[in-house]
């Protein structure tokens, strides 16, 4: 896993690191390679690992995928994906901050259709963002 994704790495350590922005070009590989039961992990009450990467694959450039990696040498290796940024969905692009939850349906729509629960942060696009997310940003802690 750590190499498939090593160029997303946000502060890398060898092989555990942070990553944001993984869309279709990392996610149809990934699809490909994991086994189905860690396509079914989730992070607490978050879509599966599947659903997400699923939505990546068929929203490329629109739905970019963040979270982290836990490589080989440790025992806990894992993909996790924490939260994504949606960003040139017509859709959401004509809504705003009093829209939330038309937004989270058009997020559902769009394939996180399996988490368990609304995201503890769903916000639109801000001029103010630290990381120059450009687009909704959908999170679960």
């Amino acid at each position: 896993m750590p190499d498939l994704l090593f160029d997303l790495a946000d502060g890398a350590a060898a092989d555990s690191f942070f990553f944001r922005g993984l869309g279709a070009e990392h996610a149809v590989p990934l699809l490909a390679a994991l086994d189905p039961d860690v396509l079914d992990a989730r992070a607490g009450p978050g879509p599966s690992l599947g659903a997400a990467l699923r939505a990546a694959a068929a929203h490329p450039g629109v739905v970019l995928l963040t979270g982290h990696v836990i490589g080989p040498s440790r025992e806990d290796e894992r993909l996790t994906v924490d939260g994504l940024v949606v960003s040139g969905d017509p859709v959401l692009d004509g809504l705003g901050e009093a829209d939330v939850a038309r937004a989270w349906d058009r997020v559902v729509a769009l394939g996180i259709d399996d988490a368990l629960a609304p995201p503890d942060e769903l916000r639109p696009p801000s001029s103010n963002e630290p990381d120059g997310a450009s687009g909704w940003t959908v999170w679960w802690d």
